[in-house]
């Protein structure tokens, strides 16, 4: 199920359920888009991380 349908099913149950209409937060990440996120971020900072090391020992190199 796509999420415009998702949606438009979520809405419509609201509707016909409370005959109001609501406003709905904003949806949430699953635990693996969570995850996911969580394992991409890690990976971009031990990178930058590893980048930074290098430039640190080329500098102490240049100033030697």
């Amino acid at each position: 199920m796509e999420k415009n349908q998702i949606e438009s099913s979520l809405s419509d149950y609201v509707l016909r359920d409370t005959g109001e209409t609501i406003a709905l937060p904003p949806y949430i990440l699953t635990p693996d888009q969570g995850a996911r996120i969580e394992r991409e971020a890690r990976q971009a900072v031990s990178h930058v991380t590893e980048e930074y090391r290098r430039y640190q020992i080329k500098t102490e190199v240049k100033i030697k």
